[in-house]
């Protein structure tokens, strides 16, 4: 999970796929904006009150 205070946006990477032999996400990323709630495996991560830069 990437969290940019500066745009206020996330993005959400899956686990690292090794297949090419090279270390490399194993999808596209999910993007999401300060305000939703965030899945990340067993959890679910609520935004709303995250800060943002001014």
């Amino acid at each position: 999970m990437i969290v940019d205070p500066r745009d206020g946006t996330i993005t959400v990477h899956s686990g690292p796929d090794t297949a090419s032999g090279e270390p490399r996400y194993a999808d596209t990323p999910r993007q999401y904006k300060f305000g939703d709630t965030v899945p990340m495996g067993a959890w679910a991560i609520d935004t709303a009150e995250f800060p943002r830069y001014r």
